[in-house]
């Protein structure tokens, strides 16, 4: 688990330096909304931060940690490819959002732990709220699907 968060953290790091003075910028987010585990049970309420990184043209890394669940109780850490599908410069953004990364799970019933892979795909709406604030909602699916909506800050 280690060895996995230092490739993001360094991933992250070059990333970061890359972007500096660019009039886009960097932007960070508060995610909440709610998520289907499992199939055959109810939909629980998931929370998470990101911070989107522009590399070049429509792309960007957004780096993402989230928590969800009750009963199985998940931490995902995933770093997301975003590819913007108009100017990111414009009032509203849609896009897409895709990634594979780390989860880990508790089972609080029985006290059984897990970790593995996960992936997950979907798309999203980044609406300017103000100069630097926006909201963005969003839909994706994959080994947790989940319906969200985000508020955010560029730097």
């Amino acid at each position: 688990m280690i060895a996995k968060l230092t490739v993001l953290l360094i991933t992250a790091g070059a990333a970061v330096a890359q972007t500096a003075g660019r009039p886009e910028g960097l932007s960070a987010r508060f995610t909440a909304g709610m998520a289907l585990q499992y199939l055959d049970e109810p939909w629980v309420r998931v929370l998470g931060a990101s911070v989107r990184i522009p590399l070049h043209g429509r792309f960007s890394l957004e780096p993402e940690f989230a928590a969800a669940g009750s009963v199985y109780r998940q931490w995902t850490v995933i770093p997301n490819l975003v590819v913007d599908l108009s100017d990111r410069r414009k009032r509203a953004v849609a896009y897409l959002i895709g990634g594979a990364g780390y989860f880990r799970e508790l089972d609080t019933r029985i006290h059984y732990e897990r970790e593995d892979w996960i992936w997950n795909a979907g798309v999203g709406v980044r609406v300017r709220a103000g100069k630097r604030v926006f909201v963005s909602p969003e839909f994706r699916i994959g080994d947790l699907a989940r319906a969200t909506v985000s508020i955010g800050y560029f730097f």
